[in-house]
């Protein structure tokens, strides 16, 4: 695994609607090993293997982040904002954030004994301090329309844990980008298509876009799900769910049956650590959108195990983000013609 790649995604800042750098990044990384690169008007890019190839299977991951884009300008300089996603404004009070301007600006999130006795946080409660002190000299630096995200770096953590923002799901896009290369030095003779979708938190708009330009057999999505093996988590739907333990594989409805099997038997015969999760209905991820278009497409979710989601300190574990690395490319690789999805 390429971890230096891993932490140039997760510091890059592509709040969703604004994920054009992220990507070029991307592109930069796969264009030794992939035969074409397609971005499309949603800014989702696809990096291709195996062009020829008459079966075809979508990978998905979205790059995108939450975040907030500002909305008012104060007249003493301070910036209002509206939430992109699903964003916790509570976490961001007293904290470092980021704002994609005219350039790069940094500002703090002011706290103060009324924010911090409140009952409720939302959006309209943010003012952010950018040093400025009126909205002549902020409009000199920002714009209506700029993004926000926390300031923060990746950190290493005791026993192959890391912790940074974004890993929901900078952490997926990591996964297929690996897996499809990993899969081409297996000798992976289907047709690749890894999508690095734009606005799984807001619109779904590149998984719309991915699964209509590719036409894809199947799709296998990558994402991440809710860990349960922390303090202050009770009653977790899908299930026990533990960092350190492997892939995530899904019991859903939407998921096909037939590709979680091959998924478990692989994962077995290769000795690669998984558990399960259950989600009845839709799971909330570019898999819904993906499933339902074109004339029906059979998927597959593998999720990253994630602890303190759609937070500034979520964490992981590099030994999930490798099981599920190896997991993909072994299905890849054993994907033939004869594959019945019924």
């Amino acid at each position: 695994m390429n971890k230096t790649f891993m932490k140039e995604l997760l510091t890059c800042i592509s709040v969703s609607g604004r994920e054009k750098a992220i990507q070029q990044i991307i592109y930069e990384y796969m264009k030794d090993v992939c035969e074409d690169s397609q971005m499309d008007a949603s800014k989702t890019l696809i990096s291709v293997l195996n062009a020829k190839a008459k079966q075809k299977v979508l990978l998905c991951a979205h790059v995108d982040e939450i975040g907030f884009y500002v909305n008012r300008i104060y007249p003493d300089g301070t910036l209002g904002v509206i939430k992109a996603g699903g964003a916790h404004p509570i976490l961001y009070l007293g904290t470092h954030v980021q704002i994609v301007g005219k350039e790069l600006i940094h500002g703090v999130v002011i706290c103060n004994k009324m924010l911090e006795t409140k009952g409720t946080i939302v959006s309209d409660d943010l003012r952010i301090d950018i040093g400025c002190d009126t909205k002549e000299e902020s409009e000199k630096v920002v714009s209506l329309g700029d993004v926000v995200c926390a300031a923060v770096d990746m950190q290493e953590l005791q026993k192959n844990r890391f912790a940074a923002r974004a890993i929901d799901d900078r952490g997926g896009a990591f996964i297929i980008l690996e897996a499809v290369r990993k899969a081409k030095e297996m000798g992976a003779s289907v047709g690749m298509y890894a999508a690095t979708t734009t606005g799984e938190e807001t619109t779904r708009r590149g998984a719309f876009h991915a699964v209509k330009a590719v036409k894809p057999d199947c799709a296998i999505i990558v994402d991440v799900t809710f860990a349960s093996d922390y303090q202050g988590v009770q009653n977790n739907e899908g299930g026990d769910i533990f960092l350190g333990k492997g892939a995530v594989l899904c019991h859903s409805s939407i998921v096909n049956e037939a590709m979680n099997k091959r998924m478990e038997t692989l994962a077995k015969q290769h000795g690669i650590a998984y558990q399960w999760e259950v989600t009845p209905g839709f799971t909330s991820t570019d898999g819904d959108t993906i499933h339902m278009s074109n004339e029906g497409v059979p998927i597959c979710l593998v999720s990253l195990p994630l602890r303190y989601m759609h937070s500034s300190i979520e964490t992981a574990d590099w030994k999930d983000v490798e099981s599920c690395i190896d997991l993909i490319a072994a299905f890849l690789c054993s994907l033939d013609s004869a594959f019945s999805y019924l």
